[in-house]
């Protein structure tokens, strides 16, 4: 599985930057983030809400729709400025993603040519997140290259997976991540479509119909609903 280390050799000092920084790699390491559900967040910061080694989650994932079955995931996290070592140089999504049918490694295939990524099979790359409207604290899946979103299937390719942890790096080197629940028996988030599914239950058929194109205001807030994508239940 894969691993990923910290940039820079420079480790924050204080004791609660140590738990940011010991943030858990796409390696499957155990997060230090806690589950804060249940705790009474009235009154609170945004940073407050969450567990003191969380700096980046997920806040909304939506399921969205197309011609001839096209699925897809798209997704909005949210940064915890105050908690970073610096400026923030990059967001996004550190994954490898697999195909049905395809064996990396492979340089062509009528299973992934549609998206030009079969070099992407079996790789651990990053999939940059973009700025939501300018936001310097909130982002989504990047517009380029296409696709936008964590393309998982339609009826003319093979479905899709994608397998990773979301992360923020600072102008420092440092990059602190986001993963899933160690409940869950893997660190790393799976797109695929077993979520799809899931999404889609939760959103309704009310709020799938017509849904084309990303809509945060239609989207499932993770806190609330989906927290597999939200362990630490910032908001």
């Amino acid at each position: 599985m894969y691993s990923i280390r910290k940039r820079t050799a420079s480790w924050l000092t204080s004791s609660f930057a140590l738990a940011l920084a010991a943030v858990s790699f796409a390696s499957g390491c155990a997060s230090s983030a806690t589950d804060s559900v249940g705790v009474d967040t009235q009154g609170l910061t945004a940073s407050e809400q969450c567990s003191p080694g969380t700096a980046i989650f997920v806040d909304k994932v939506q399921y969205v729709g197309g011609d001839h079955g096209t699925a897809r995931l798209h997704v909005w996290v949210k940064t915890l400025n105050d908690r970073l070592d610096g400026r923030i140089t990059h967001v996004g999504f550190r994954a490898r993603l697999s195909i049905v049918g395809v064996t990396p490694p492979v340089q062509s295939s009528s299973s992934c040519d549609n998206f030009g990524d079969c070099a992407k099979v079996g790789q651990w790359v990053d999939y940059p997140f973009q700025s939501f409207f300018g936001a310097s604290d909130y982002f989504e899946n990047d517009a380029t290259p296409f696709p936008q979103d964590f393309y998982i299937e339609n009826d003319f390719i093979h479905a899709r997976s994608y397998e990773g942890a979301f992360y923020v790096e600072t102008d420092k080197g440092t990059r602190y991540w986001a993963n899933a629940p160690a409940s869950s028996g893997d660190n790393n988030f799976h797109f695929d479509a077993n979520m799809v599914q899931n999404v889609e239950r939760i959103q309704g058929s009310q709020h799938n119909y017509g849904v084309y194109s990303p809509d945060s205001t239609r989207a499932v807030a993770t806190r609330e609903s989906f927290p597999y994508l939200n362990p630490a239940g910032c908001r």
